[in-house]
């Protein structure tokens, strides 16, 4: 939950991250009678494709983190080119919006670089497909609506660092215990989830006897 940080629900799959595990994981939430109105995600192609069919009336908020990752991994630190380091400076300005007014000056700044862009298209400039990759994924979330629905919904985050936080200590929890079987590794999470969600003894009782 957005505004909780508690856990709602969650699913152990043996399957890489694909359309079908969001299909899977959205079907059950759907199932337990969850009705979703905003979802922050890190833009998982899978994500919009699963929620279409289940929650097609959700809002989407993009983790402004992710996008910011995105930049380093896609043209690194210190691009070299000038329209790389304008994207570059437009993303790392997405961070930085907390108002109505500071969006509009942060479309401005991106209605230049779209000039920009445009002129080194129409001039054959190379670019590279890291770069291509990050432009497309900019401007298709700014054209879904994706990247400011945080502003419309006070106490909305803009990023998904509270579940990234507890993924971590997941992570890091599961890493001093290598010597565990798959399954007790399954339970270890689930039940590490549940303690998260819940202090409620009838609700552990429930989930032991399951």
């Amino acid at each position: 939950d957005a505004m909780t940080f508690q856990p709602l629900h969650w699913g152990i799959y043996r399957r890489l991250e694909d359309v079908t595990t969001w299909l899977l994981f959205f079907n059950e939430l759907a199932k337990l009678g969850f009705s979703p109105q905003l979802l922050i995600h890190d833009g998982h192609y899978g994500i919009p494709i699963a929620t279409s069919k289940y929650f097609p009336e959700i809002t989407h908020q993009r983790c402004l983190v992710h996008m910011v990752r995105n930049v380093h991994k896609d043209i690194g630190i210190t691009p070299k080119a000038p329209l790389a380091k304008q994207l570059q400076s437009l993303i790392y300005q997405l961070v930085k919006v907390q108002t109505s007014e500071d969006r509009v000056a942060w479309e401005i700044e991106l209605h230049t670089y779209l000039e920009a862009f445009s002129v080194a298209e129409s001039a054959g400039a190379p670019r590279t497909k890291a770069f291509l990759s990050l432009h497309t994924v900019l401007t298709n979330a700014y054209k879904r609506g994706e990247l400011f629905a945080f502003l419309a919904h006070p106490g909305l985050p803009n990023n998904t660092n509270a579940i990234e936080s507890q993924n971590k200590i997941l992570r890091e929890s599961l890493g001093r215990h290598r010597g565990m079987t798959l399954k007790q590794r399954e339970a270890f999470v689930a039940w590490r989830l549940l303690f998260k969600s819940t202090d409620d003894l009838a609700v552990i009782r429930a989930h032991y006897k399951g």
